[in-house]
């Protein structure tokens, strides 16, 4: 049974090119996590602190999936056992990947989206995919909605559009990363020499 046959899980939805929100359970991310791994073989899992990092590497790792945590100094996301593996994820921090990266890999997931489209953007400078995968757990709709409209406001009519796992990880293979295209001006600017 793969991910896309369990209860408690939403269609994906579009946020930017590349980007990608997707309602799961908190029980199913991990799940979810390997569904993604079988499919792409290589992946950046972005933590929210260095513990929910730590706690996600050990339970990928029990369940037989190669990975490397990168979310303190000491540790280096460059191994080779990332670059070697044909299966893997390196699981971090946003802030880890800011400070040591760029860390790159065919998709990111993260396991929860930021409070801000400033801290999104960062995550996607800091982790070069050509998709981001974030996992929205059922309190963080709200936080979701409005970033996803902070994101790409002209994506608003297509909210109910069903984007089905597959096609996501088919633009993986694409050769453009991720990208959020510069925010519009929702207020002209007044000109103050003007009467």
């Amino acid at each position: 049974m793969t991910v896309a046959d369990t209860p408690f899980i939403s269609p994906i939805q579009r946020a930017h090119p590349g980007g990608f929100f997707w309602t799961v359970n908190r029980a199913r991310r991990i799940q979810a996590i390997l569904d993604v791994a079988g499919r792409v073989k290589k992946l950046v899992v972005i933590a929210g602190s260095e513990s929910e990092a730590c706690d996600v590497s050990e339970r990928l790792t029990l369940l037989g999936l190669p990975v490397l945590l990168a979310s303190k100094p000491r540790h280096s996301y460059r191994s080779a056992r990332f670059e070697a593996s044909a299966r893997s994820a390196i699981v971090t921090t946003s802030e880890f990947a800011s400070q040591n990266g760029p860390v790159q890999a065919p998709i990111t997931i993260h396991l929860r989206p930021p409070f801000s489209s400033r801290n999104y953007v960062k995550r996607l400078r800091s982790s070069v995919s050509a998709v981001h995968l974030t996992f929205v757990i059922p309190e963080d709709e709200q936080r979701a909605s409005t970033l996803r409209s902070a994101l790409s406001p002209d994506l608003d009519g297509l909210s109910n559009d069903v984007i089905d796992l597959d096609d996501v990880i088919d633009l993986t293979t694409a050769d453009h990363v991720a990208s959020i295209e510069p925010a519009r001006r929702r207020f002209a600017f007044r000109n103050e020499n003007s009467s």
